[in-house]
């Protein structure tokens, strides 16, 4: 009777706070002999459960096997070769992490020698040698489990049955011949083995427990004379049929029959099946090893899986909850055919709490990444600096510098001016002239002139091309945009650090309640992007007045788009989970990036001169898009420690949104003050003093020497020189040089320092001043 096995699962538990089942994927396994057994779909070796050592650097999986796999053992490196194959979420093959296999321990062999464990296998040689080749099959499948010490045969043929002998391979090789007998004195054979082992024969002294199984084919009869091969055939079916004081515990007798068509006997089975069942044993109609043995341990109630696998973790490799499923191929050397595969998945650990085999600590972690992320600022701010504006100076340089060749010379079609509009002296023959604009100038005059021709503002758009060679760190060579990475890089490293700090220490009461997923995006991503991008992006968007409290107003945008980047990232995450529809998960994860980037650009440019155009809102969505894959291939595919490689993560949603931003930013290098009050309202260009001046400096007063003379004040207490405005690095400083200089109706302090901003008032006696930049 075939024997029925259930498919088992492995419970697999994970940190995240819930345990997952899941089912092993079956595996069909191909063997000539054993197809009748082959042809149900049920895998052959099944996983019972893995467990972890303490630092999850090495783990046990003990299985089952619930078919015949043939006369293998799986340790036997000689025959067997083992695949060890893992795969992530089903997408992917693991490289890097997959385990490696460290030994195999056979625990069936070992438990059968602890509890010594002793059979006996009884043969029929008067079998067709292609049955005598199936039992030399079994018994080779026996050895798998049974040792020399522990195993022993004996052969049957004609009224004779064989001295009891272990089985070694000699014994395989050359006693599994078809005798020249036509019968066996089968009864009288299996009583008097069941004596030797009862009987304390030195092999059997120390047995605990005793097994004796028979191969024959229930011919007893002759079917010429239709009687008895043995002469006292029924004296021995009597005592085959009698109880006696045999320990069923340590005793247990097992017949096999091997029939031939038209030769059944329901008398012998009859007999053959008390003897059995007297003995502690069965009849078996249909030999399975797998299914005998299983009888076998119930009988001796000994219950242990057939292995345990023993494997080793590389370092770094790291467990997330996302599913890893272990599979082990075994293969047959010879032919490297597939003998037998036995999967089973794991589900380990958390995004907010990942296991780490052998990671660094979390301060190796956040230095790591720090100094990552200062070589990236470095690097940046080089090449911004210094490489980008070098490369712009050779290519100005090729275009719009040129060797003056005479009278009627010409450029794009255009005649070029004889003199310099600067100096006003005559080009010589072989001068570097500029040709940026149509004022034409020496080299000479261009760069005395700050990089310029006089004329750039209004009347003339593309006469400048500023390159300092003489200075390489001044800011004014990089491009306008270096200060918007370079505050997107700083953001995006407090914010990776955040990050990582977060998932390390703290816990997400509303992710662990509802969201055991390993697919869910995380909230504390959008928390820490959304506060400190929106914080170093409003520092550039927003143009305090000296009254505004600036931190606070920075801060409050900071945490208006964490929440708001949170709420986004859960809200959605929620949905799909709550009404599964993780099939459109592709279509739905966007949107929270995408909402991310809308939240933190409004927070960053709410109440400034920043407006958002189409452009903007395309290349955001673009951005969303790429960052969100960027998140989803380092979560998907990186086998090992990721929480420094996440960072790239932030790095490009965080560069991307700036550059968008800087897209639409004011980029003011052209500083005006507006005058209204004693004057005709006029627009005052101070970049041109600015430029002109060698130290960037604008005096105001009455006194003819001032750059910008106040003669129209006649009523207002003004001094010869009442104040300057400075230019610092770009930036324009109001310095009151004696008293009269009033802000908000007060007197600032005599050679202090006011910085001016985009709509700054100041008053001089009768005239009122408003600081303006346009773009």
């Amino acid at each position: 009777m075939m024997y029925r096995y259930l498919l088992a699962t492995l419970a697999v538990f994970g940190l995240t706070a819930c345990d997952d089942l899941f089912q092993n994927v079956n595996e069909d396994v191909d063997v000539d002999f054993l197809s009748e057994v082959l042809n149900e779909k049920q895998e052959a070796i099944q996983a019972e459960k893995v467990e972890f050592s303490p630092d999850y650097k090495t783990f046990t999986m003990t299985t089952y096997l619930h078919k015949d796999i043939g006369q293998y053992e799986l340790k036997d490196t000689t025959k067997i070769r083992t695949e060890v194959v893992e795969t992530i979420n089903g997408l992917h093959r693991a490289k890097i992490s997959t385990p490696h296999l460290i030994s195999i321990k056979n625990v069936e062999a070992d438990r059968i020698a602890e509890n010594d464990v002793r059979m006996l296998v009884l043969v029929d040689l008067t079998l067709p040698q292609n049955e005598l080749d199936h039992v030399k099959l079994y018994v080779g499948e026996m050895r798998t489990v049974f040792n020399h010490d522990n195993l022993f045969v004996a052969f049957m043929e004609g009224p004779e049955v064989g001295k009891t002998m272990k089985v070694t391979d000699y014994v395989l090789d050359n006693y599994f011949k078809k005798s020249k007998e036509q019968y066996v004195y089968l009864y009288r054979s299996m009583l008097a083995k069941k004596k030797e082992i009862m009987g304390g024969e030195e092999m059997w002294q120390d047995a605990k427990k005793r097994v004796m199984i028979t191969f024959s084919n229930d011919k007893l009869y002759d079917e010429e004379t239709d009687e008895p091969y043995d002469p006292d055939y029924y004296q021995y079916e009597s005592l085959m049929v009698q109880a006696d004081t045999v320990n069923s515990n340590s005793f247990a007798a097992f017949y096999s029959t091997i029939k031939r068509p038209g030769n059944t006997d329901e008398q012998e089975e009859n007999v053959l099946g008390v003897f059995c069942n007297l003995n502690g044993g069965s009849f078996i109609d249909n030999f399975s090893w797998v299914s005998f043995k299983r009888t076998l341990y119930s009988t001796f109630n000994l219950h242990f899986p057939d292995n345990e696998f023993l494997f080793e973790n590389p370092d770094f490799k790291v467990y997330r909850g996302d599913k890893k499923k272990l599979t082990l191929n075994f293969y047959n050397i010879e032919s490297d055919s597939l003998i037998a595969s036995v999967s089973t998945t794991v589900v380990l650990g958390s995004v907010y709490h990942p296991i780490i085999v052998h990671g660094h600590d979390i301060l190796y972690v956040i230095l790591q990444g720090s100094f990552l992320g200062i070589f990236i600022l470095f690097s940046v701010w080089l090449i911004l600096q210094f490489v980008v504006p070098f490369i712009r100076y050779r290519i100005f340089l090729h275009k719009h510098v040129i060797q003056y060749r005479g009278q009627n010379m010409s450029v794009n079609e255009k005649i070029v001016q004889e003199n310099c509009y600067l100096c006003k002296a005559p080009f010589e023959v072989g001068d570097k002239i500029v040709v940026k604009c149509e004022h034409t100038m020496h080299k000479e005059c261009w760069d005395e002139n700050s990089y310029h021709c006089p004329e750039y503002s209004d009347r003339c758009k593309h006469g400048s091309h500023y390159y300092n060679p003489h200075n390489l760190l001044d800011s004014r060579n990089a491009p306008f945009f270096m200060k918007w990475i370079l505050v997107a890089i700083i953001s995006t490293i407090a914010a990776w650090l955040g990050f990582t700090l977060y998932t390390h220490y703290c816990y997400d009461f509303v992710m662990s309640k509802y969201m055991h997923d390993p697919v869910t995006q995380i909230p504390a991503f959008g928390v820490d992007i959304g506060f400190f991008l929106t914080f170093g992006m409003s520092m550039l968007a927003v143009r305090p007045g000296k009254d505004e409290n600036i931190i606070g107003s920075l801060l409050l945008r900071a945490f208006v788009a964490s929440m708001g980047c949170y709420l986004s990232f859960m809200l959605i995450n929620l949905i799909i989970l709550l009404f599964n529809i993780r099939i459109f998960l592709f279509l739905l994860n966007w949107i929270p990036w995408m909402t991310s980037a809308f939240v933190i650009s409004y927070c960053s440019t709410f109440g400034t001169r920043i407006i958002h155009n189409k452009l903007l809102i395309v290349i955001t969505v673009v951005i969303s898009f790429l960052s969100m894959h960027a998140w989803t291939i380092l979560f998907r595919f990186m086998e090992l420690d990721y929480r420094v490689l996440i960072f790239f993560s932030f790095l490009i949603y965080g560069i991307g949104l700036v550059c968008c931003m800087a897209t639409v930013a004011p980029r003011s290098e052209r500083y005006f003050l507006k005058v209204q009050g004693a004057a005709k309202g006029m627009d005052i260009a101070l970049y041109k003093w600015f430029r002109n001046h060698h130290d960037k400096v604008v005096t105001i007063g009455k006194s003819v020497d001032c750059s910008l003379q106040l003669s129209w004040d006649l009523q207002g207490d003004v001094a010869p020189v009442q104040a300057e405005i400075r230019l610092i690095q770009n930036i324009p400083y109001l310095t009151a040089l004696e008293p009269g200089v009033l802000i908000h109706g007060k007197d600032i302090e005599i050679n202090k320092r006011v910085r001016l901003y985009h709509g700054k008032t100041f008053v001089i006696g009768m005239t009122t001043f408003t600081y303006i930049e346009k773009d």
